[in-house]
């Protein structure tokens, strides 16, 4: 069976007022699988690099956007991976959130790249993703 590998790494010394920390997702295979997201408190930002993975939330599937912003969580859900995947994430202090996004988004919600600023978006396709915006 393959391991699902996550590591987390504290944020640079200037970044840590705004992040919390920094967090890798790595699972090599091509055999489905699914683990449990608990609430951290904080946003997150994830960039998935590898295979597209699904949110199961009350029986529904969602896949999630190749860039995508988490909405602070207020209960458990499942994340379905169906092969390789990479995910980077990134995850926010609460007072820090409206930093990278709108204020007004919806707790336990997960929105798509539409909801970040441009610029943002650009870098993280630039220099990330290695691609640019739309080429995914």
């Amino acid at each position: 069976m393959p391991e699902l590998r996550y590591q987390e790494y504290a944020p640079r010394a200037e970044l840590k007022d705004l992040l919390h920390s920094v967090w890798t997702l790595r699972y090599p295979a091509e055999t489905p699988t699914q683990f449990l997201v608990v609430p951290s408190g904080c946003a997150e930002l994830v960039v998935n690099v590898g295979y597209p993975v699904e949110q199961l939330v009350g029986g529904e599937r969602r896949r999630q956007h190749p860039i995508s912003y988490v909405a602070e969580i207020d209960r458990p859900f499942h994340i379905g991976i169906a092969g390789d995947a990479s995910l980077l994430g990134v995850r926010i202090r609460p007072h820090a959130a409206a930093a990278f996004t709108y204020p007004a988004l919806f707790t336990h919600e997960t929105y798509g790249e539409y909801c970040l600023p441009p610029n943002l978006v650009a870098f993280i396709h630039r220099h990330v993703i290695g691609a640019p915006v739309g080429a995914r």
